[in-house]
């Protein structure tokens, strides 16, 4: 069996560790010879992932594989993504991007934490005073309002009690049309 011709759709390193791998399973003898299929003073791996690196199919790989990382979307299990997943397929485009510095993988950590803690249309949530500590709240009953538009609406009071029924509030995101200012 002969090793696979590199076509730079894969990184160099798992490359090389695909052609270890059918060395083992084929009990094959590492040799010099072996390493000079068709690239002239390649004498080690090292030499081997470093042409390879220097091919213009690696620079397109790379780039690749982070514009793949900049549309990668984190979907939350309770929205039916699959959160090991999305961090074995993050994890494996920065090793394919070579992004190793920390500063740049925590630029893509933060999209996941980020996309996480917003609030999207009809959620539950429970709105808290972030001064006074206490919890908005309405109650049943709807009052007239101010004006003669028939229109009821409801009292919305603040309380420092536990969150009850009436303290959950439901996300309703609305558009409206933009208006020209005069």
């Amino acid at each position: 069996m002969e090793p696979p011709i590199y076509d730079g759709k894969i990184h160099p390193d798992k490359y090389i560790k695909e052609i270890v791998h059918i060395v083992i399973l084929n009990k094959l003898q590492m040799n010099k010879k072996f390493l000079d299929i068709t690239i002239e003073n390649i004498t080690s791996f090292d030499t081997l992932i470093n042409a390879l690196k220097e091919h213009i199919s690696f620079t397109v790989f790379r780039n690749s594989c982070k514009r793949k990382l900049q549309i990668l979307k984190y979907i939350p299990e309770r929205e039916g993504g699959d959160t090991v997943n999305f961090i074995v397929n993050f994890r494996s485009l920065c090793r394919d991007a070579e992004i190793t510095n920390q500063k740049n993988v925590k630029i893509f950590d933060e999209i996941v934490s980020e996309y996480s803690r917003l609030i999207r249309n009809d959620y539950v949530v429970a709105l808290k005073n972030v001064v006074t500590g206490k919890y908005l709240s309405s109650c049943n009953k709807k009052y007239p309002q101010q004006d003669n538009n028939n229109v009821r609406v409801r009292v919305v009071v603040a309380h420092d009690q536990r969150i009850g029924e009436n303290d959950k509030w439901c996300i309703e995101i609305v558009e409206y049309p933009p208006q020209e200012l005069e």
